[in-house]
C-alpha cells in the first residue's frame, strides 16, 4: 500500500514540475503529462549516452540499482 501512495506522490511532484498546478481535477491532462514524462525520459537517456566520465556513469547506475532494489523490497512485503 506504501508503494502505491509513493509511486502516485513521485507522479504527482512530476505532474506539477512538467506541467504546472492544475486549477482544477478536471483539467488534469494525462496524455499530455505522459507524452511530456516519455520526452524528458528520452533526454536523459541520450545526456546518459553524451557523458564522457565512465565513474559518473557507474555512480548513476548504482545510485538507481539501489532505488530500484528498494521498491523492490517494499513491494514484496
Amino acid at each position: 500500500m506504501r508503494f502505491i501512495f509513493l509511486v502516485l506522490v513521485v507522479l504527482a511532484v512530476c505532474y506539477v514540475l512538467l506541467l504546472g498546478v492544475p486549477q482544477s481535477p478536471g483539467e488534469i491532462q494525462f496524455m499530455k503529462f505522459y507524452h511530456v514524462l516519455k520526452a524528458e525520459i528520452y533526454d536523459m537517456i541520450d545526456h546518459f549516452s553524451l557523458m564522457q566520465n565512465p565513474w559518473v556513469k557507474v555512480t548513476l547506475i548504482a545510485g538507481a540499482a539501489l532505488i530500484l532494489t528498494g521498491f523492490v523490497r517494499q513491494f514484496a512485503r
